[in-house]
Parts: C-alpha cells; structure tokens; sequence
C-alpha cells in the first residue's frame, strides 16, 4: 500500500511540474509574442533577420545591412527622436554645404587653387657658352648619327622605289624612317 501511495505522490509532483513548466513556457510565448507584435520587437526582428540576409553571399548585402541597421537604430539611439520633425514626421532635408571650388588633376580633383605663372626674366639666365647642339656635340656621336642617316636615308630610297614599282611596302615602317631622318636633319644641323 505504501508503494501506491508513493508512485501517487510521485504522479501528482511530477504533473504539478509539467503544469508549471508548461504554464511558464506559456507566458514566455505570451511575452515574447507581444513583443514582436510591438514596433521594437519589429525592428528587432527585421535587424535580425537583416544580419542573417548580410552573411549570405550577396554583392552589396553587408552595406544594405549597415544602412538599414542606421534607420532602425537612429530613432532608438536619439532621445529626441520627434525633434524638429513637421507634424507629418518628415525629418527637413539636410542643408548642403557651400560648394568648394575644385580643381580636376591627372589623379582627380585638388582642392589646391591653380598657382599663378610669373613672368620668367631672361635677363638673369647663366651663358652656356653653347650655341647650338652641333658645335659641342661629340665627333664620335656625330659620325654615328651621320651613318645612322646614311642607311635611313637608303631605306628610304628602297622603299620608294619599291612603292613606284607596285611592289608590296610596309608604310608604317615608311613613315617611321621618315620621321627619324627628319629628326635627325634638325640634329645634325
């Protein structure tokens, strides 16, 4: 008989913990029900569920998320939040701030103002003492410039014939030559 009465004793414990532990799992769904029909268990909820979004691998998820966790947090994270809003709610529209004037570079654009050229006084330039490229120029340099215009000037030639005669020419390399023999005229003057 005492067996009875202790597996009833232990029947009647063990259901007044069932019926407690169900009625605080109830009243924690309750709450926690209430809270996210609430507009900050909403903006937790949508931060959240932003954060999981963020770590999928999507071009452009991580900024998405930090912008939108700034619009969640900015009216929990301002004490006035309803502070110079019109009735409506809107927020006035940020004020720009006075153009500055830029300049656009070869890297982009410098804030620097563009400085000003002065005049440039040749009267207090140093003689050189040289007075073309071709009096001081090294006599071995010399003759291999000339000899290098020798053979441009014969290669020129060739080709011309060639051309005249209707054969094939390559007339990139044409004005190449020509263009170095005549770089080479104004050295050699």
């Amino acid at each position: 008989m005492e067996l009875r009465e202790n597996f009833r004793n232990f029947l009647n414990d063990f259901s007044k913990n069932l019926q407690r532990e169900s009625d605080r799992k109830l009243s924690e769904n309750k709450a926690l029900t209430e809270y996210v029909q609430s507009p900050e268990g909403q903006r937790a909820s949508t931060a959240v569920g932003l954060g999981v979004a963020s770590l999928l691998p999507i071009p452009g998820a991580k900024t998405r998320f930090a912008n939108q966790m700034a619009n969640i947090m900015n009216p929990i994270m301002s004490s006035g939040a309803r502070v110079g809003r019109d009735v409506v709610g809107r927020a006035p529209m940020p004020m720009s701030k006075a153009p500055v004037p830029t300049n656009r570079g070869p890297r982009g654009n410098t804030n620097i103002e563009q400085p000003t050229q002065g005049n440039l006084n040749l009267r207090d330039l140093k003689d050189t003492g040289i007075t073309s490229l071709t009096n001081k120029m090294n006599p071995k340099m010399r003759n291999d410039l000339l000899g290098r215009r020798d053979r441009i000037q014969q290669d020129v030639f060739r080709m011309d014939s060639m051309r005249n005669a209707g054969e094939p020419v390559d007339m990139n390399k044409l004005f190449r030559l020509q263009d170095e023999l005549d770089a080479l005229n104004k050295t050699l003057k």
